[in-house]
């Protein structure tokens, strides 16, 4: 489902969007691209500590091929809605 975003991404070097996050699921997975374009990802790991963004990173940097450091969270760290951007490593 982020088959859009992964071919923004090879041809600009970044792309940001933002992502609806539903934590303490059974697994991490794109659940589907709302209709505002937002993706909705269910994380499995509870939001404390920062647990569910770290996984939500995780996830994220093995769907683009980066590692977790060219994945910025640009805003709502603690909320459901945030907005990320993920930057193509430099050589």
């Amino acid at each position: 489902m982020l088959t859009d975003l992964k071919a923004e991404f090879r041809q600009k070097g970044t792309v940001q969007f933002y992502v609806r996050v539903r934590s303490g699921m059974a697994q991490t997975a794109v659940q589907s691209i709302m209709d505002d374009e937002s993706v909705k990802i269910h994380v499995a790991a509870i939001p404390e500590n920062g647990k569910a963004n770290a996984e939500l990173k995780r996830y994220l940097a093995d769907e683009f091929g980066v590692t977790k450091e060219h994945i910025k969270m640009l805003s709502g760290a603690s909320n459901r809605v945030k907005l990320i951007r993920v930057v193509r490593p430099h050589p």
